[in-house]
């Protein structure tokens, strides 16, 4: 009986540690995103990889091109020697993310009639 009980045991823990690979895995894809670029003529010309708050950028030829870190609301940019090349600020926060901005009416022009 109690070499049965081992063999249950063990078996549920290889179970057990499958699953954990599993969602180990899972997450990890769903943490790196790529997004493809193309021109306006449907031809790929770049793309860009996040990873968490980070994210790469490529060009057509799959060369590294520059890199983003986001800290809160704010995004730098860097070229490909990794110089800083500017900066974003985003209003709101990810529960939040328009900030009170009316989403239908881009760059706060009203939505009225012209």
């Amino acid at each position: 009986m109690t070499k049965r009980r081992a063999t249950i045991v063990l078996v549920e823990m290889l179970i057990a540690a499958a699953l954990a690979f599993a969602v180990v895995v899972t997450f990890r894809a769903m943490a790196r995103a790529q997004v493809n670029f193309t021109d306006e003529n449907g031809r790929y010309s770049g793309s860009m990889t996040t990873h968490g708050n980070q994210s790469t950028f490529t060009d057509s030829n799959g060369h590294f091109s520059g890199s983003a870190i986001t800290h809160g609301n704010t995004t730098e940019f860097y070229d490909a020697r990794g110089h800083h090349s500017g900066s974003a600020t985003t209003q709101g926060t990810p529960s939040h993310p328009l900030a009170g901005v009316n989403g239908s009416s881009p760059f706060g022009r009203g939505g009225g009639r012209r």
